[in-house]
C-alpha cells in the first residue's frame, strides 16, 4: 500500500512535537473507505464460497483465491494506516511493502488464471472438465502464491535504507524492482489477460455467427437473430480489461518513468501516492466484476444481504 509523499511529512515545531498535516487526514479518510469496502465485498464472496455447497465447484477456488489476495491489500491498508500512526519503525515499513507487492502479485496472477479458465470453458467447452481439473487447479493456485511469495522476498534484502521517519513508496522499494521484477510480471500478465479475453470474444463471436447462420438456414422467413448477448459479452470483457489497466497501469507507468531518474521528487511521491490507491481500488471492484456477473453468485450475495 503507498504512503503519502515528502508534500505530506510531519514538521517539527519548536517544542519537537511532530504535527500531522491535512493531507494525510485525508489520505486516511480515503484509505479507510477504501479498507472497508475490500473488507466486505471480498470478506462477503469468501463467506458465501465456505456457506452454500452449490459454490464449492472447482472453480470457485480461483475466486477463493482472489478473495483472499484482495482481502489481504485491505488488510495492507489498515497496516498502512496504523503503521504512520503508531509504529513507524523499518520493520514495520518494510513488511507493509513486502505484503503489498504479495497480495497484489497474487491477485494479478489470479486474474490471470481466470482468463485461462474462461478461454478453455468458451473455446473448448467439450473438453473443459477433463482440461480444467481440480488438480490442475490446484497447481494454478500453488503457483500463484509460490510466485507471489518468492517476488515479495526480493524486497527484504532489496531495498533502500529507511530515512528519519520517511517510509515512502518511492524511497524504500527500489525504482529498478518496480519497473524490472513487478513491472516484468505486470506486462506478461497484461498481455496474458488482454490477449486471452480478445480470444474469447472471437470466438464467442464465430461461435454466434454459426448459429445465426444456422438458424437463417433452417428459418428463412424468421425474424433477424438477436445480437444484444454478444454486445453485452463485449461489454463485460470491455469493462473487465479495461478497469484491470485503469487500477494497475499508472502504478507501473510512473515506475518505469521515473527509473532512470537518480532523485526523486515529491511530485513523483504524489504520483506514487495516488496510483497506489488506484491499484488498491481493484481489490474493491473483483468481487462485483467477477462475482456479480454469475447468477449463482448473485444469487448467494442477495441471499446474504436481503435475508
Amino acid at each position: 500500500m503507498m504512503n503519502v509523499t515528502d508534500m505530506y511529512n510531519t514538521s517539527e515545531t519548536s517544542t519537537n512535537v511532530y504535527e500531522i498535516p491535512t493531507s494525510y487526514y485525508i489520505y486516511t479518510v480515503v484509505s479507510v473507505i477504501i479498507l472497508l469496502l475490500i473488507c466486505v465485498g471480498n470478506g462477503l464472496t469468501i463467506f458465501i464460497i465456505l456457506k452454500y455447497t452449490e459454490l464449492q465447484r472447482d472453480t470457485s477456488f480461483l475466486m477463493m483465491s482472489l478473495a483472499v489476495a484482495d482481502l489481504i491489500v485491505g488488510l495492507v491498508t489498515s497496516f498502512s494506516i496504523a503503521d504512520y500512526y503508531v509504529w513507524g519503525n523499518f520493520p514495520t515499513c518494510l513488511a507493509r511493502y513486502v505484503l503489498f507487492t504479495l497480495c497484489s502479485q497474487a491477485s494479478v496472477i489470479t486474474l490471470v488464471c481466470i482468463a485461462i479458465d474462461r478461454f478453455v470453458a468458451v473455446s473448448y467447452p467439450l473438453h473443459y472438465t477433463t482440461t480444467i481439473t481440480r488438480m490442475r487447479l490446484c497447481i494454478m493456485i500453488t503457483v500463484t502464491w509460490s510466485i507471489s511469495v518468492l517476488t515479495s522476498i526480493i524486497l527484504v534484502w532489496w531495498h533502500k535504507p529507511l530515512q528519519e521517519l520517511e517510509c515512502y513508496f518511492y524511497k524504500i522499494v527500489p525504482m529498478y524492482f518496480l519497473s524490472g521484477v513487478a513491472g516484468g510480471f505486470f506486462i506478461v500478465a497484461t498481455a496474458t489477460i488482454v490477449g486471452l479475453y480478445a480470444a474469447i470474444f472471437a470466438q464467442a463471436q464465430k461461435q454466434a455467427n454459426k448459429i445465426r447462420m444456422l438458424e437463417v438456414t433452417m428459418n428463412p422467413g424468421g425474424k433477424p437473430v438477436d445480437n444484444r448477448a454478444n454486445i453485452k459479452s463485449a461489454k463485460v470483457l470491455g469493462i473487465i480489461v479495461g478497469i484491470y489497466l485503469f487500477c494497475w497501469a499508472p502504478l507501473f507507468i510512473v515506475g518505469f518513468c521515473n527509473t532512470p531518474l537518480p532523485n526523486q521528487t515529491e511530485t513523483v511521491g504524489v504520483l506514487f501516492t495516488v496510483s497506489g490507491l488506484l491499484a488498491s481500488l481493484n481489490s474493491v471492484v473483483n468481487p462485483f466484476i467477477y462475482g456479480w456477473k454469475n447468477k449463482q453468485f448473485r444469487k448467494a450475495y442477495k441471499k446474504v444481504l436481503c435475508g
